[in-house]
């Protein structure tokens, strides 16, 4: 199988919200769940509860996949690949359900996964995540999340 990967560009700087979602957060913590999200930069961790969010990068794509599926951002738009890792860092195994990752841009509009393209992608990259089962105490998920932006906004420098 050939892999089509096109415009495949690193970004250093861009910013990503981290959102351990309301339930989750509230569940886990104790915490007020009223202001959920938490925002990091490529690199860095966030700890939001039970668990510890790193972005480990984010890249833009075209067109990926194989002679036999090629899945393409809609015209005029590119696929922004969030790459991550979750860590339980509490004493007891906890869920992944409601964990997500949303992608922000400087003016605070939050884009959400592109759910049949993320799931195609992490078939094609042997991404495994525990979506019914939980993780358990230390143990880290790689995870990867792909949001479709347009191209027009995606090229504004702020990201």
């Amino acid at each position: 199988m050939r892999k089509v990967w096109r415009n495949r560009v690193p970004l250093a700087s861009l910013t990503v919200a981290v959102a351990i979602l309301g339930v989750l957060a509230a569940a886990c913590s104790g915490k007020d769940a009223s202001n959920p999200d938490i925002t990091a930069k490529v690199g860095e961790s966030a700890k939001t509860g039970n668990f510890e969010a790193t972005i480990t990068s984010v890249y833009s794509i075209g067109a990926f996949g194989n002679s036999f599926s090629t899945q393409r951002p809609a015209d005029g738009a590119v696929f922004i690949v969030v790459r991550s890792t979750l860590k339980n860092i509490s004493g007891k195994p906890q869920s992944l359900m409601l964990a997500s990752i949303k992608l922000a841009d400087a003016q605070g509009t939050v884009y959400e996964e592109a759910i049949s393209p993320t799931m195609s992608y992490k078939i094609e990259q042997g991404i495994d995540t525990k979506s019914i089962s939980e993780l358990n105490p230390g143990l880290a998920e790689k995870d990867a999340v792909l949001f479709e932006v347009s191209k027009e906004l995606w090229n504004k420098p702020g990201w």
